[in-house]
């Protein structure tokens, strides 16, 4: 008689990829000799807590607990498609080996990509990459097919010549080669190159480009205009938007109006308005108003790489008027931008909560000769709670 109850090994190197209604789950199985089957356990909304029981054999829909059994796979198959799932949801897995004895790894494994929510890919400007569900030739058009919630744009390297809005739909945007290769250059319309102004939130993401206006100046041809909303921005260079004299207030590469966005390994660099104009790299206003800023750099490593506000204040970030509205900023540099008037760096004035900065450089910005705060300029008693 052989009595077997040691649990066999956990599978390894395991992911779990969305796609159009539906995860497709991989793995690499134990090299266990009495290795048979694979089960995949699928829980929505929150993580797999359940444990398949010892010598029971499963099909596909059975319940675990408060799970699914979502996939039964025999050895030596290490892969399965989970279908019929809903768009927009997510779902977690938590994978198990099999052996010939019924018993089951003890723990099961957390695929990498767990939770997986399903979604719709468009493909900007072809089917270029085979997780593409459709395409579309332009980024304004995928935006208008887009379903917010559901689809993400993946955008083939290039330079797209376009102005777009997000338009209120929460869906991400990223590009397939980065920034340094994927540029939205502004139309040459006097208009921001991307906008977010209707209420879009953290999930409106932008990922992976230059935003480049041509330096086409005129009133409104900022590199991003965010209006009561609450985007995340990340992995991408604002460079070379241009203002025109004729510009209100500022803000030429980020203008930011009653909104609360994120910035994450963002690069805003030589971006330039003359006078009136502020805060030419960032300008936040509004009762509401205030970012989070971490891992990016406002200006550069070099004078050239710097905002500039010819006859402003605040080259890098202008903060005015904010209430409730808070400013972060850690682990990033502030370097080489150039105000006229005040604040070199930092301009902030008539804010009632306090600004927070940590682990951050703020060194080589200028100000004029009769001007003040070369780094930072705080007006009206601004609090300010830094920590380089």
């Amino acid at each position: 008689v052989t009595i077997d109850n040691l649990s066999t090994a956990n599978v390894t190197v395991s992911t779990a990829t969305a796609g159009n209604t539906q995860v497709v789950l991989a793995w690499t199985n134990p090299v266990d000799a009495d290795f048979h089957s694979t089960v995949v356990l699928r829980r929505a909304t929150s993580a797999v807590a359940d444990v398949p029981v010892e010598g029971t054999t499963y099909v596909v829909g059975n319940t675990v607990g408060t799970a699914t059994v979502a996939c039964v796979v025999a050895s030596p198959t290490a892969t399965c498609t989970d279908t019929g799932l809903s768009n927009g949801s997510a779902y977690h897995y938590l994978i198990f080996a099999k052996d010939s004895n019924g018993n089951y790894s003890a723990t099961g494994v957390v695929p990498t990509g767990s939770p997986a929510t399903p979604g719709v890919r468009i493909c900007v400007p072809s089917m270029f990459d085979a997780s593409c569900n459709s395409s579309q030739t332009t980024l304004a058009l995928a935006i208008t097919a887009a379903t917010s919630g559901v689809s993400d744009i993946y955008v083939q390297a290039g330079t797209y010549s376009e102005n777009i809005n997000y338009g209120g739909k929460n869906i991400t945007i990223l590009s397939a080669s980065g920034a340094a290769t994927t540029t939205i250059r502004g139309s040459g319309a006097n208009s921001p190159v991307v906008t977010f102004s209707t209420s879009e939130t953290s999930a409106a993401v932008l990922d992976g480009f230059t935003i480049d206006n041509q330096s086409a100046a005129n009133t409104l041809t900022r590199g991003i205009y965010i209006s009561g909303a609450a985007p995340t921005i990340q992995n991408t260079i604002i460079t070379g938007n241009l203002l025109s004299a004729t510009a209100t207030e500022g803000g030429a590469g980020v203008y930011i109006d009653n909104s609360s966005p994120t910035f994450t390994s963002v690069t805003i660099k030589a971006n330039n308005a003359p006078s009136p104009s502020n805060g030419c790299g960032i300008y936040i206003k509004g009762a509401a108003g205030g970012a989070t800023i971490s891992g990016s750099t406002i200006g550069g490593t070099a004078a050239g790489d710097g905002n500039l506000c010819s006859g402003g204040s605040g080259g890098g970030i202008y903060y005015t008027g904010s209430t409730t509205g808070t400013l972060s900023i850690s682990g990033s540099n502030i370097q080489y931008n150039q105000g006229n008037s005040n604040g070199g760096g930092i301009f902030a004035t008539g804010i009632t909560n306090q600004i927070t900065v940590t682990s951050t450089t703020i060194r080589n910005n200028f100000t004029s000769t009769t001007a003040d705060g070369g780094g930072v300029y705080r007006f009206f008693e601004v609090a300010m709670d830094a920590r380089m």
